[in-house]
């Protein structure tokens, strides 16, 4: 049987994960951008092929780079699938401390945070992991609310935007670009304020929790 943890203990977890968060996001935000960058000139490559701008009878050299633009795509990944990875595991901290603080929440911890990984369920059952380990008529919600939506769209910027450069309109690259990038800086931003917000509310309320139950 695993005993109960003291309720400081989840604290300085929780915050110790919130560090390691904290990077995922700024990560998470470098590697989106990297690979939107990395893409345009993909779509670019891929595009003048396609119109017949570049030579075929020189069309090695230009293969070769397309391939290497391609690997570096992917290899942007990494840092946002180790990044995603430090939020999920603070989200599991957050959701035990919330549990020890007796905040009612819609699932298991465990099963709350293994959702992240679940097809569908996975555009908001995490988020209800993060924002149940609040107290309802916080205003942090609100910032957790702002955050996910904002992460969400981030997330399908980079596919929609490397769409439209291999089918869509040339005169929306630049901008569809412009717009993603904003969008991502915006997303890493929010993140890195709202995963505050949580652990903070939390940490208050392991010290006083009379105090931080009667606060909004």
């Amino acid at each position: 049987m695993t005993a109960v943890q003291p309720i400081e203990v989840l604290g300085d977890r929780e915050r110790s994960a919130l560090r390691w968060a904290r990077v995922g996001v700024v990560a998470i935000t470098a590697g989106f951008i990297a690979y939107l960058l990395l893409l345009y000139a993909l779509a670019r490559f891929v595009r003048a092929r396609i119109d017949n701008d570049l030579d075929p009878a020189g069309g090695l050299g230009a293969d070769a780079l397309r391939f290497a633009v391609g690997l570096g795509a992917i290899a942007c990944y990494l840092p946002v699938m180790l990044g995603f990875g430090a939020i999920v595991y603070w989200s599991y901290r957050a959701a035990c401390t919330g549990n020890a603080l007796g905040i009612p929440a819609r699932r298991e911890v465990v099963f709350g945070v293994a959702s992240w990984f679940i097809p569908v369920v996975n555009f908001w059952w995490p988020y209800e992991v993060i924002v149940d380990s609040l107290p309802k008529g916080i205003r942090g919600r609100y910032w957790v609310l702002t955050w996910w939506i904002l992460w969400q769209v981030a997330l399908y910027v980079a596919p929609i935007h490397f769409l439209n450069g291999l089918f869509g309109w040339p005169s929306l690259d630049q901008a569809l670009l412009v717009t993603a990038i904003v969008v991502l800086i915006g997303s890493g931003g929010l993140g890195w304020v709202a995963l505050g917000i949580v652990t903070r509310w939390h940490v208050r309320a392991i010290a006083n929790p009379v105090a931080a139950f009667g606060s909004n």
